[in-house]
């Protein structure tokens, strides 16, 4: 796994903070993206282990965080959106191990807590978002979710305290359309930084992966 940041020539978008690319090396693309962030006060490193993991599996995997920590699940939209931006300028940014290499029309978000809420505003927002992957998310308005327009897959802790599910998660999958593809995978006795790590539950990761690819 190679990581490209912004002292190699990764673009530093003005919407985001702090981006960070893990990256395949040695197959050959075109390669599946996702760009995640993390929750509230939370830094990049709070979920970073998702990077190397995916990556490891062969999907291109970026990380933003907001320019305020304190931001809200719409700046953290916003900040996935400018990602975007970024990771598919590396297809043709000369310079960039992945030029030439990547699947621009195959890019999923996903994100924690409150950027688990961002990452289904911003699937509402640009087209060329294919899928969700919702780590215990957390929105303002449960009713947002009625806007979700991709596949989208949630992960909850079953004793979450900080985002219970049956205010959050729950209510977010159930307010998502039956006419998309969904899943809920709740982890017994798992809390709210459970879905921090892939290496938390196998199966989660697992089925996060098939979910982007």
């Amino acid at each position: 796994v190679g990581i490209i940041t912004e002292q190699d020539g990764l673009r530093n978008g003005p919407n985001y903070a702090g981006g960070i690319v893990y990256y395949p090396q040695g197959i050959s693309g075109p390669l599946p993206i996702i760009v995640m962030i993390p929750g509230y006060v939370s830094p990049i490193s709070s979920i970073d282990d998702w990077g190397p993991y995916l990556a490891s599996y062969g999907v291109v995997t970026m990380f933003v965080n907001v320019n305020n920590w304190y931001y809200d699940p719409y700046a953290r939209a916003y900040a996935l959106l400018d990602g975007i931006v970024s990771i598919k300028l590396e297809d043709s940014r000369l310079g960039s191990p992945l030029i030439g290499s990547l699947n621009i029309d195959d890019i999923a978000v996903g994100g924690w807590s409150m950027g688990g809420g961002g990452a289904q505003l911003a699937s509402q927002q640009d087209l060329s978002i294919q899928a969700v992957i919702a780590l215990s998310p957390w929105l303002f308005n449960a009713f947002d979710a009625l806007n979700n327009r991709v596949p989208i897959i949630y992960f909850s802790g079953q004793n979450d305290g900080t985002a219970p599910n049956y205010l959050h998660t729950n209510l977010h999958y159930n307010n998502t359309s039956d006419d998309l593809d969904k899943l809920l995978f709740e982890i017994s006795s798992g809390n709210h930084t459970t879905v921090c790590s892939p290496y938390n539950n196998n199966q989660m990761g697992l089925k996060a992966l098939y979910w982007i690819e």
